[in-house]
This record gives structure tokens, sequence and C-alpha cells, in this order.
């Protein structure tokens, strides 16, 4: 199943590492980092955010 695992680069609760950890468990998984979020990146950053979920669901629709 494609997963999509978003990280605020600034995040210390679930850090990177963590992040790319999970990445590296799921076999069909994209990691995007999001410069300038920490926690909550699809509030912090939601432009980026945004592009990131559509270009995900943008390799989903084909």
């Amino acid at each position: 199943m494609p997963a999509l695992v978003v990280v605020g680069a600034d995040d210390e609760y679930t850090p990177v590492s963590d992040a790319e950890d999970m990445h590296d468990r799921l076999p069909d998984s994209t990691l995007v980092v999001i410069d300038g979020a920490a926690h909550m990146p699809n509030l912090e950053r939601p432009a980026e955010f945004d592009a990131a979920l559509a270009a995900f669901l943008e390799r989903l629709a084909v």
C-alpha cells in the first residue's frame, strides 16, 4: 500500500530520523521533509504540505 510520510524539518516530537525510519520500513512510501515546519507542517506550511499531498495523490491516480 502506498504511503506518504511528511515531517517538519524542525519537529522535535517526531524527528526527521523517525520519519526516515518509517519511510525505510514502508516498501512503497514517499518521504517529504518540509523546511520551516515543526510538528504540524499541514498548518505551519500549508502550501508545501498541499503540494506534497497533491503530488502523492497524482502518483496514485495513474
